[in-house]
């Protein structure tokens, strides 16, 4: 929200385009003003109402801006796309051009392209959340039991089921080459349920590279995170999901010798995996907090 506001008023609460009539801090047309109000607070708002409340503003964007981020987060858009998208769904009303290079036009003055508008938008908002996206998640890991802060290891025991493949090096199990492996391994029987550590979105697909039946998981509660659950016998097919709702089952899809969770977590902003602690597993085996 703040990249947006600071993009189109530099925070104004009060600025009004002079060709388009857009308003406020996040520049919205009036003609959406009474139909995004009514959504957002349960009734309709004046435009005069809407511009002398920076409170009522706020409340509208935010409630607009996280139906685009719902309808834009899709598992397998990079962090940077799906932030642009809702820019141009903001910016064009059409977020599938979000990387339109044609300049934009009002009332005969050019205005810049939905790519340089949606780049821009990007720049700003990483340029908030890099250092501090995972904040919230760190503040979580703090208050787990010291063991499931631990990266497990090889053997290890993790409510009742055991570490078959720790992080790290490895050798390949069909030609025996040293390969890094950037998850962590739980053999599990077949069948054994995964829970949703929050409230969140799912997609379950097959991974064409191995992985078998795959659910990504994702959730506002660990920004900047994505979770993979590869080698499932079966997964939802809804999209969004609460807190401690089955998500899939364990199985061994794909390249597997038997049944077990592989367990990757990936940053959504660099693309790389991240370390895999014994908390994560736990969790998403038993549904319960570490």
């Amino acid at each position: 929200m703040k990249a947006i506001a600071t993009q189109e008023s530099n925070e104004n609460h009060t600025v009004i385009n002079g060709d388009s009539g857009a308003s406020g801090k996040w520049q919205v047309m009036p003609s959406n003003i009474p139909s995004w109000s009514k959504a957002a607070l349960g009734r309709e708002v004046s435009h005069s109402q809407f511009m002398n409340s920076p409170q009522i503003q706020h409340e509208i964007v935010k409630h607009r801006l996280g139906l685009y981020l719902n309808q834009q987060s899709e598992p397998g858009r990079s962090e940077e796309e799906i932030i642009r998208r809702v820019a141009s769904a903001w910016y064009s009303g059409q977020p599938r051009l979000w990387n339109n290079t044609k300049p934009q036009y009002s009332n005969g003055r050019k205005y810049p392209s939905i790519a340089e508008y949606t780049a821009s938008i990007w720049n700003r908002y990483s340029s908030v959340n890099s250092v501090s996206k995972f904040a919230d998640t760190k503040a979580i890991i703090a208050t787990w039991e010291k063991k499931w802060q631990s990266d497990p290891k090889t053997g290890d025991m993790i409510a009742g089921y055991a570490v078959s493949s720790a992080r790290g090096w490895r050798k390949d199990w069909k030609d025996g080459k040293p390969e890094y492996h950037g998850s962590v391994d739980l053999a599990a029987p077949l069948g054994t349920p995964l829970y949703a550590l929050a409230d969140g979105q799912v997609k379950c697909f097959q991974d064409a590279y191995g992985g078998g039946t795959v659910v990504s998981f994702t959730s506002n509660l660990f920004p900047g995170l994505e979770f993979e659950l590869l080698h499932l016998s079966r997964c939802t097919n809804k999209r969004f999901v609460k807190e401690s709702e089955v998500i899939g089952y364990i199985g061994s899809t794909g390249n597997s010798t038997g049944p077990h969770l592989h367990l990757q977590i990936n940053s959504l902003i660099s693309g790389n995996s991240l370390r895999v602690r014994s908390g994560w597993l736990y969790w998403f085996v038993t549904g319960k907090k570490p």
